[in-house]
């Protein structure tokens, strides 16, 4: 009778070891998840930076009256067509970037 209590409780508290195992692992964030949520978080913020400057580039079209870089030069004042050259350069190289992810 001993022996058949001693098998039970060796069988439960494996059991509950394992238990413990799979719960520990389930709370605690793996290494692979970090790195996707990581990823993500950064493709989000390329993301709102692009549409911002989209939106940036498209105000002072709307201001200016032009919808070409060639047409917006002769338009707009010096430091205005540089800041706007700047961002469209910008958004061309945030476009790139989020065309070809490099997923960890």
């Amino acid at each position: 009778m001993k022996q058949f209590q001693l098998v039970i409780a060796i069988i439960l508290g494996v059991t509950s070891l394992g238990g413990i195992a799979f719960g520990l692992e389930k709370y605690f964030a793996k290494q692979k998840d970090v790195e996707n949520i990581g990823f993500r978080l950064e493709q989000k913020i390329i993301q709102d930076k692009a549409y911002n400057l989209q939106q940036m580039i498209w105000q002072l079209e709307d201001r200016y009256m032009c919808h070409d870089i060639n047409q917006c030069m002769n338009v707009m004042p010096g430091d205005v067509f540089n800041n706007y050259r700047w961002m469209m350069e910008e958004l061309n190289f945030m476009k790139k970037d989020m065309m070809t992810p490099t997923k960890p």
